[in-house]
């Protein structure tokens, strides 16, 4: 079994009006005001629950304004969800909800952490079992091969990780792969050695009661992607590839399972040392069922569709060269300009793949 979340969601969004602390208080919210703010805003605060818990963050108020030279608008604001939040159902519909109820202006969303919750690999292999194998040197990752951690360096393997150094073998508990600058990063993680040793969060409990994880009898592991943007819809990844990135994309749990496995298949690939002595021969590790693979990285396209004046021109070239008796030498010359239209606007004419076999026939008529 396993569980598929959002753990963690910021947005950047912009203020039609004045929503200071002063303004949810007077809509009956509960607000938790912070005596600081943060490395670009000056004003931060949760707003809470009836029980007091963490609900929603918000900050304002940025110091680097466009006015004076910066990057923000007066009125620019970072919205993220609490962990909690995060976990409720619904969580994107009821971030909607609460944007269109104090009229925020959405633009993009900055982060967000999906992961997967599981006891065993789909093909039985123990998490713990396999990272032992990859730190030895046995697994070797593709794409996105850098590691990092949350330990101290091992310079046995001249990597880092965390873990804890028995007699009998190391006993590595998370991984990091993808630097900290990188828009996209990969964790794997044992999240119930997490809880123990930080805080138990009851409400991924729940969660993995409700999905049927026997969290109670072995270890449950996390895979977990974040998402880094500053551009609006989609995430650029290292090698320049776009994936796309909107809260329509996770707005519920069939289609989170499936970006979630759109980036495994990318940057959680891993394949076996022992089987070729050529990395890219070498057998890949089904880790995970990739069959309901729907979401797959796009690229966009660098096509430019023509503008409005070229596409009367082109249908005009068009209707000369189908209704008027144009010699040879004119209408190749039609040919020519719109084939000129196609270069500089780096656009498609579909007819113009014909236009070789064309030219051919009229050159042999001629």
């Amino acid at each position: 079994m396993k569980c598929v979340n959002i753990d963690w969601l910021e947005i950047f969004c912009s203020e039609t009006h004045d929503c200071d602390p002063a303004y949810f208080e007077s809509k009956g919210y509960k607000v938790k005001r912070r005596a600081y703010g943060s490395p670009q805003y000056s004003m931060m605060f949760t707003i809470l629950d009836e029980a007091g818990r963490d609900v929603i963050e918000v900050r304002r108020c940025p110091y680097s304004i466009k006015e004076n030279g910066g990057i923000f608008n007066t009125n620019d604001t970072h919205i993220r969800l609490s962990n909690r939040t995060c976990y409720a159902p619904n969580p994107i519909d009821w971030l909607r909800r609460f944007l269109i109820a104090h009229d925020y202006k959405f633009k993009l969303i900055t982060r967000i952490d999906i992961c997967l919750d599981f006891c065993t690999f789909d093909n039985d292999m123990l998490p713990e079992d396999f990272v032992l194998r990859y730190m030895q040197g046995d697994y070797l990752k593709l794409h996105q091969s850098r590691l990092h951690s949350y330990g101290s360096e091992t310079p046995l393997y001249d990597v880092a990780a965390h873990g804890t150094d028995c007699t009998a073998k190391k006993v590595w508990n998370s991984l990091s792969w993808g630097s900290q600058k990188s828009s996209i990063t990969t964790k794997l993680y044992n999240k119930s050695l997490e809880m123990r040793q930080k805080k138990k969060k009851h409400y991924i409990i729940n969660r993995w009661e409700a999905c049927g994880l026997p969290h109670d009898k072995q270890d449950v592991w996390r895979v977990e992607f974040s998402l880094h943007s500053a551009i609006k819809g989609y995430v650029r990844v290292d090698d320049g590839e776009l994936i796309p990135s909107s809260l329509s994309v996770y707005d519920n749990e069939d289609k989170l399972l499936r970006c979630w496995m759109s980036c495994c298949s990318r940057f959680f690939v891993f394949v076996d040392k022992t089987t070729a002595t050529r990395k890219s021969r070498m057998k890949k590790l089904e880790l995970f069922n990739q069959e309901d693979v729907a979401a797959r990285p796009i690229e966009l396209s660098t096509e430019e569709d023509p503008t409005r004046t070229e596409r009367m021109l082109i249908r005009y070239l068009n209707d000369l060269r189908n209704n008027a008796q144009l010699t040879y030498d004119e209408d190749n010359a039609a040919i020519v300009i719109k084939q000129v239209i196609q270069r500089i606007r780096n656009c498609k004419i579909q007819e113009l793949s014909e236009l070789k076999l064309y030219n051919e026939t009229a050159r042999k008529r001629k």
